[in-house]
């Protein structure tokens, strides 16, 4: 293995969030995860617009006539036992999760086995807005006058500094600051990176849907050094992400970028070549989805149908084999071979999602997940009957664009990947498969129509 050099990145399990609405409404919590380098403003401004959108899609919303302040939301930490007041400092907002967590924990807010658990659960408090003419309002003015009192009374032992304070804070009302200043408990773990010299394989794809691989030399990746001991558990830290079915994923970084890398080993004998293999495999389709969303995106303009943003984490994506590495049972690399693609960030408003099954199609009935549907349907026309793509699954974003990952397929040739069950499992798939009203205004009637001009040439992959 390359010469150890050691570069850190803390990691942040989980954020719990949900909101209780002044016992008129309550919505689900909302589970997220986060990394501890991303700033603390995200993290609760992210929060509070997730349950913002969530709200207003709920029936309380649209026909109550129900309005929510979520700009002035208030915040709690919830404990075993209570639920504690938490309003953000400037200090904590200007900072990262990381640092806000370790404060908060040295202020006695997160429980022992919270802090152990790296997560953090919140709620927050929308207030309702009040309308004109409501007896309601009657009482409004003089509770907020009283606020204004109390505080203003806690903290004139300490005026002068707290006006030093407030002249560059985000908000300039006074609030009482406590004295009590415990010992600060050492800060949430680093991740270690192991460094890397290697040789990466990239993929181009012409009009035609022709495959084209480019090698580029010695180049270095970071690849973090201690994942493998969270594998087991299955903990989303010290660089460890997840687990499938086949692979494993950790992190790694080149410069200030982040890489979710991906090796085969799970729950199977694997040796390199086949994890080579296999990588390679994956990449390939990640490419060749990447040129049949854009040509769906092509046939939706064709026909005036709108539809959302379709994109698959190919951008940036490679297949890296390490040069002078000899990986054993505690290396941070398990093969030479590994597949990098660019890390999503699901840390505020982008939801998980799986649309359909390696042999069982999708039958969504939401926008989204209809349109995925045609998406495979599409697949199947546009090779006329040579392939499908299966297994779709991403992340939706609030926008409901969608960014896949992890592609399988079946196809004539049944060379895509060790999944591939060929003409068989394109059958299959097509007898699953119902036709959606997405489907028809696409003209997407099976895999021997007449496309005419939307016949976007793509052709088996040319034997050299």
């Amino acid at each position: 293995m390359a010469p150890q050099q050691k570069r850190s990145h803390s990691f942040f399990k989980r954020v719990n969030s949900y909101l209780p609405l002044d016992l008129k409404a309550q919505l689900l919590p909302d589970y997220k995860k986060y990394f501890g380098t991303n700033s603390a403003k995200s993290l609760l401004e992210g929060t509070r617009n997730t349950l913002e959108k969530t709200w207003s899609t709920t029936p309380a919303a649209n026909l109550s006539g129900l309005k929510l302040n979520f700009q002035d939301a208030e915040f709690g930490i919830v404990t075993f036992k209570s639920v504690i007041n938490f309003k953000p400092t400037e200090e904590y907002l200007m900072g990262t999760i990381d640092a806000m967590y370790s404060g908060l924990r040295s202020e006695s807010k997160v429980s022992d086995t919270d802090f152990k658990a790296r997560k953090l659960s919140l709620r927050v408090y929308a207030h309702e807005v009040p309308s004109i003419g409501d007896d309601d309002d009657l009482y409004y003015p003089s509770a907020q006058s009283s606020v204004r009192r109390s505080v203003t009374c806690s903290v004139s032992r300490s005026q002068t500094a707290t006006k030093r304070k407030a002249s560059g804070s985000i908000s300039t009302t006074m609030e009482y600051t406590s004295a009590f200043r415990p010992r600060k408990l050492p800060a949430a773990p680093q991740i270690e990176f192991d460094k890397y010299d290697f040789d990466k394989i990239t993929f181009t794809i012409d009009a035609a849907g022709n495959l084209d691989e480019v090698v580029s030399r010695n180049e270095e990746i970071e690849i973090a050094k201690n994942w493998r001991q969270f594998a087991a558990s299955d903990k989303a830290e010290g660089g460890y992400i997840s687990k499938g079915a086949t692979k494993y994923a950790f992190m790694g970084c080149i410069g200030s970028k982040l890489y979710a890398i991906f090796q085969c080993g799970v729950g199977s004998q694997v040796d390199e070549a086949s994890n080579h293999t296999d990588l390679i495999a994956e990449l390939k389709l990640l490419v060749l989805g990447q040129y049949f969303a854009e040509s769906f995106a092509t046939r939706a303009k064709t026909y005036g149908v709108r539809i959302p943003d379709i994109k698959w984490n190919s951008a940036g994506a490679f297949v890296g084999k390490a040069i002078t590495c000899w990986p054993d049972e505690d290396s941070s690399l398990m093969f030479e071979s590994f597949l990098a693609a660019p890390l999503l960030d699901t840390s505020t408003l982008y939801t998980e999602r799986k649309f359909s099954g390696s042999v069982i199609a999708g039958h969504s009935v939401d926008v989204v997940g209809v349109v995925l549907d045609a998406y495979a349907h599409h697949v199947l026309v546009d090779t006329n009957g040579d392939m499908v793509l299966t297994d779709l699954q991403g992340i939706v974003g609030p926008d409901q664009s969608v960014i896949l990952f992890d592609p399988q397929a079946h196809s004539q040739t049944k060379d895509t990947g060790f999944w591939d069950q060929g003409s068989e499992g394109i059958e299959a798939w097509e007898k699953a498969h119902k036709c959606n009203e997405m489907c028809k205004q696409l003209k997407l009637k099976g895999k021997d129509i007449s496309r005419g001009p939307l016949r976007h040439g793509f052709t088996p992959p040319r034997e050299d």
